[in-house]
């Protein structure tokens, strides 16, 4: 049995999880690249797998002898992947997740998983001293001095498989919530889901008395449903 390498990963990806075009055409929304986008996307995935997801850590790797290994085409910056992430059209990206995802059902990931879901939740990412952009919020001390800034985000992903898989992100920074972050995350996967079958809300409280309030009015709703294409869903209502 052949050992795992670069190529064969992104043969994988391509073929059996079906997003060859996903890796050709990411929703690239820069106007000039000098960089193929391609290249771009197969240093992040590399830098993902490897463990190495900052941009400079990346960048340390493609500017390094393992570059070729790793099946990059050429060199370049941790400035070229901020420009070219900032401008990725986000509507491309989550139909290639709902793709692996139905991919990996169909390849029988989820024969041993009697009932799954997605689930919402928030979480925080990151710490500085100082305020970086406008998503930064303060964390205080319980004398409510501000201690530093950090980043918070709802996320949202498959359950109850036994696999990790993520699906997207929402930020929320000063005035905003967990509670409007996860119902802005919910209407844009209000479309795709249609594409990957009837999935259920597990989770989506607020983390503040303002959140809790809202979602007393609006309790989360609990269902047991199975990750199914259009198709599969057509045959279940007929049957």
């Amino acid at each position: 049995m052949k050992g795992p390498t670069p190529r064969r990963l992104r043969q994988y990806v391509a073929k059996c999880l079906g997003l060859k075009g996903y890796l050709q055409r990411p929703g690239d929304g820069r106007s000039q690249g000098r960089i193929p986008a391609a290249a771009l996307l197969g240093a992040l995935l590399m830098g993902a797998l490897l463990r190495r997801a900052a941009f400079a850590g990346i960048e340390a790797l493609v500017r390094s002898r393992a570059r070729r290994a790793l099946d990059v085409c050429q060199r370049f910056g941790d400035d070229a992947l901020a420009y070219f992430t900032e401008r990725l059209a986000p509507a491309v990206t989550r139909r290639a997740v709902v793709t692996a995802v139905r991919q990996a059902k169909r390849h029988k990931a989820f024969d041993d998983s009697r009932f799954i879901g997605l689930a919402l939740d928030g979480t925080r990412a990151g710490r500085s001293r100082e305020k970086g952009c406008d998503l930064c919020r303060p964390y205080r001390n319980q004398q409510k001095e501000i201690l530093g800034y950090h980043h918070r985000r709802v996320m949202t992903g498959v359950v109850g498989t036994g696999l990790t898989l993520p699906l997207d992100i929402e930020p929320y920074g000063p005035g905003d919530s967990e509670y409007n972050a996860a119902r802005r995350l919910r209407s844009c996967w209000g479309i795709d889901l249609t594409f990957v079958g009837p999935f259920s809300i597990l989770r989506c409280f607020g983390s503040t008395a303002q959140d809790s309030r809202q979602t007393s009015q609006a309790p989360p709703r609990f269902f047991r449903s199975h990750l199914q294409s259009p198709k599969e869903n057509d045959h279940a209502r007929h049957n």
